[in-house]
């Protein structure tokens, strides 16, 4: 089947999504997680860029120090 894309607002997709609330949930359930996923992905705010450290050169180079860098990730 081919995809159509439609162009509504949140007020817009509320409406829609309560309006299929009240249809049998087996009916909708598919539909209903398809609107709230994409929905989803467009509203989630881009995720800043940490800011970048520098590394500071020793004699042999740049320093590959853990403590210099920063924190390790858990």
């Amino acid at each position: 089947m081919k995809d159509l894309t439609l162009t509504v607002t949140i007020d817009e997709a509320n409406q829609i999504l309560d309006a299929l609330g009240d249809k049998p949930f087996a009916q909708v359930y598919n539909l209903i997680g398809k609107i709230q996923q994409q929905a989803a992905a467009q509203l989630q705010e881009p995720m800043p860029m940490p800011e970048a450290k520098q590394l500071k050169p020793n004699e042999e180079g740049v320093s590959l120090n853990p403590n210099e860098m920063g924190s390790k990730p858990k």
